[in-house]
């Protein structure tokens, strides 16, 4: 049996930065993002909005100050560094047998970004990412998708209450990392040799 870790990425693989976003665009760092480029981004994470129209609606916003280029370059400005201590479990747990997985509300201009900059992406192998889903967390049909693809994981690691909530309510073992020292109390037992059957 295949054990799972389901993983998110913002803020349990990388720091989140969004004041990094609306500085390089020229916004004050403890702006709200205006709503109507919120709303779009929300859209373009659920699949619904093409980064085309995303770019559009944030031109209109910045007074067309920015390039194309400038501005997804500020959008990915949101992933800071990464948490060296997630690094470190997860290598640890693939080196015993485990299988990681992302389980995300992401943009493929994001997931983009976690492939070519994540130290520890080579060790995650495939995920379930809301703008192919249609649905974010905690939305049940995120969860459907995960579990039609990967069974029940064996461990889900998430820094939002209300995800970890629903995930416990379906039957997860889900841990909240609020802090990365979180990790070092986490038992999980080495996957016996032989087993490759999913769960």
């Amino acid at each position: 049996m295949l054990r799972i870790i389901a993983l998110d990425i913002g803020n349990v693989c990388v720091r989140l930065t969004p004041n990094r976003c609306l500085e390089s665009l020229g916004f004050a760092a403890d702006a709200a993002i205006p709503v109507e480029v919120a709303l779009c981004i929300d859209k373009m994470e659920r699949g619904l909005a093409s980064q085309g129209e995303w770019l559009e609606v944030l031109r209109r916003h910045t007074g067309m100050r920015h390039s194309d280029n400038e501005l997804r370059a500020a959008y990915n400005l949101i992933l800071g560094e990464e948490l060296a201590e997630t690094a470190a479990f997860l290598r640890g747990r693939v080196a015993q047998g485990y299988m990681v997985v992302f389980f995300s509300d992401t943009s493929r201009a994001h997931l983009n970004w976690i492939y070519r900059n994540l130290s520890f992406a080579n060790i995650v192998t495939g995920g379930v990412f809301s703008f192919e889903t249609g649905a974010k967390k905690p939305e049940p049909r995120m969860y459907e998708a995960f579990e039609q693809k990967y069974g029940i994981p064996e461990l889900y690691l998430d820094d939002m209450p209300k995800n970890i909530e629903a995930a416990e309510k379906r039957g997860w073992n889900a841990v909240l990392f609020n802090t990365p020292e979180i990790l070092a109390k986490i038992p999980v037992a080495r996957v016996s040799a032989g087993s490759d059957s999913r769960c």
